[in-house]
């Protein structure tokens, strides 16, 4: 059960329920529990009590579940992107070394105009910007971000001790998801991971 190899799983039509389990990385009586639930759909053997899982039913369970669906199609996990528009090394240093063991690329960008060619070119996940960087507008980047074509759907995170009520507002017209008044790099780190497991990777 345990020695399928990724193109193994990628040509099989049919689970077992240990095999389900072995996918999902989860326990085989997890497994049964969803599938007696009808939370994970298939079908039982003639004659016996036997369950088995058609592959089309078990990746719509995982991708429900947001569990990854790389064991099935032999191919590796994608790596989430995250570019951080940020004034404090010290700060983004820490972010990036959070990031580093959980399948995180992180970029970091020194200007406005550098961080546009980046989200171009990375397509990232989520965007990190520093609302009291100087040269920044903030409301301006998010916007841009919303308007393109390559990171439109992205997570926008704006940081900055000083941004009142109303500054907060504009930013969330003009695109931002979440206001972190001066989150420590652990804050930021969670917000961006919550975000993954809500999407699903």
């Amino acid at each position: 059960m345990g020695t399928e190899s990724k193109s193994e799983w990628a040509e099989k039509k049919i689970f077992t329920t240990g095999e389900a389990a072995v996918v999902c990385k989860v326990s085989q009586q997890t497994i049964i529990r969803c599938f007696d639930k009808g939370q994970l759909t298939g079908f039982r053997v003639p004659g016996s009590r036997f369950r088995r899982i058609p592959r089309e039913d078990l990746i719509q369970f995982m991708e429900r579940n947001g569990i990854p669906t790389d064991p099935l199609t032999g191919g590796e996990p994608e790596r989430a992107r995250v570019l951080l528009l940020h004034g404090d090394d010290e700060f983004t240093g820490d972010v990036a070394a959070a990031l580093a063991g959980v399948s995180v690329d992180v970029s970091t960008a020194t200007s406005a105009y550098v961080a546009g060619l980046m989200t171009a070119e990375l397509r990232p996940d989520t965007v990190v910007i520093d609302g009291a960087m100087p040269g920044v507008d903030a409301a301006a980047a998010c916007r841009a971000i919303r308007a393109s074509d390559s990171a439109r759907a992205a997570q926008i995170l704006i940081t900055g001790s000083d941004i009142d009520r109303d500054d907060a507002r504009a930013l969330i017209q003009a695109g931002a998801d979440e206001i972190l008044t001066k989150p420590d790099a652990a804050s930021l780190v969670a917000r961006i991971r919550n975000h993954r497991r809500a999407a699903g990777d």
